[in-house]
């Protein structure tokens, strides 16, 4: 329940975090194409590649939730049927099995917080680095093949960089 409870009020961190950051992300394009529209349309399709790139974590994200909430509710249920038996299961000195079935239930849900936490720093490190990638190639690109003035690529990637995940 403790874990639940902590899990929907992140869930609704994150889609508030979600509106102020669409809103933000309109200012900036607003101002990205004031000072250069052809390294916006660029930093656009970056923008959509680093949502390609990204989406199969997102789906995957989902599915670990749906089974850490099943882990979470099946070693829940366990343990208080263990609780309410214990009596009975020292009686018949039984409770090295029950044991033996919490620890594996309980291994089991570390296996998939381990997973959901691996899946979410992938998607930090891809987040992270894609950005150094989109810096690059828009220097590359509006240097060499646009033939951008340098002033303008300066100004247009500082902005960039204020907009870069940290």
């Amino acid at each position: 329940m403790v874990t639940e409870c902590g899990r929907a009020g992140n869930a609704l961190g994150f889609e508030l975090m979600a509106v102020a950051t669409s809103v933000q992300i309109i200012l900036y394009i607003l101002f990205s194409s004031a000072i250069s529209w052809r390294l916006m349309v660029i930093a656009l399709g970056f923008g959509v590649l680093t949502f390609l790139v990204v989406r199969p974590f997102n789906r995957r994200a989902k599915s670990l939730g749906e089974m850490t909430s099943n882990a979470n509710r099946d070693l829940s249920f366990y343990c208080l049927d263990y609780l309410q038996i214990l009596k009975i299961a020292k009686a018949t000195a039984s409770t090295q099995r029950a044991q033996n079935k919490i620890a594996e239930k309980n291994q089991y849900n570390f296996t998939v917080a381990f997973n959901s936490q691996m899946n979410t720093t992938r998607v930090m490190f891809i987040v992270q680095a894609l950005p150094i990638f989109l810096l690059t190639g828009i220097l590359g690109v509006s240097y060499q093949i646009l033939q951008v003035p340098v002033s303008v690529i300066l100004v247009f990637l500082l902005f960039m960089m204020r907009i870069a995940p940290r």
